[in-house]
């Protein structure tokens, strides 16, 4: 039997606490009965109803366990070619929990600097 295939007018149909739907990774997910069982709160994924849910889900590094659970809650692929129409759709790769193409580096790139300043500072590298 072929999988299921979601378009984003069906899975935005779902996306109320009522009847929530999830899209992680290409794959859509019933979390409706899940939600109070959920260990990080049913607000978490009340945050992210009717958008992709791909980015948050791995910043969080579930485990194998949420993983198999989450699994277990499967609905049917996601159709892809309808992403444009899911809010907060980022066309350059990144979703709507995400951040821009360089702004990782930026985050290690400011304090590294404070540092070599700090450290320039104490080693009288740069009289003050």
């Amino acid at each position: 039997m072929a999988p299921r295939i979601i378009t984003a007018e069906e899975y935005l149909k779902h996306a109320s606490e009522e009847d929530l739907w999830l899209l992680i990774d290409g794959k859509v997910y019933d979390v409706t009965k899940y939600q109070e069982e959920h260990p990080g709160s049913d607000s978490i994924l009340h945050d992210v109803m009717g958008k992709d849910a791909t980015q948050e889900f791995d910043d969080v590094g579930h485990s194998k366990d949420a993983v198999s659970v989450r699994d277990g809650l499967l609905v049917g692929d996601f159709d892809m070619e309808t992403i444009s129409q899911v809010p907060g759709y980022d066309p350059n790769g990144g979703s709507s929990g995400g951040g821009g193409g360089d702004s990782g580096a930026l985050v290690y790139a400011i304090p590294l600097i404070v540092l070599v300043v700090i450290l320039a500072v104490v080693f009288k590298v740069i009289p003050m």
